[in-house]
């Protein structure tokens, strides 16, 4: 759990899901509130640095203070 609350129901209850793709906090209410996508999913790239990239693009955090 996290001192951070979701933007929707402002409920600090959240719930970690591992993925293929990536590892997901669920809050109580449903709303995905972060997505951190795992680079070893990134399709292969020529540099480590692009994988990097496009795995950062494609993770994001909603959680508020």
């Amino acid at each position: 759990m996290s001192a951070k609350k979701c933007p929707k129901c402002l409920s600090s209850e959240h719930f970690v899901n591992i993925g293929i793709s990536g590892t997901s906090i669920i809050c109580e209410c449903g709303k995905v509130v972060e997505f951190q996508f795992d680079i070893e999913s990134a399709p292969l790239f020529d540099t480590y640095e692009e994988a990097e990239e496009y795995a950062k693009k494609r993770s994001f955090c909603l959680l508020i203070d």
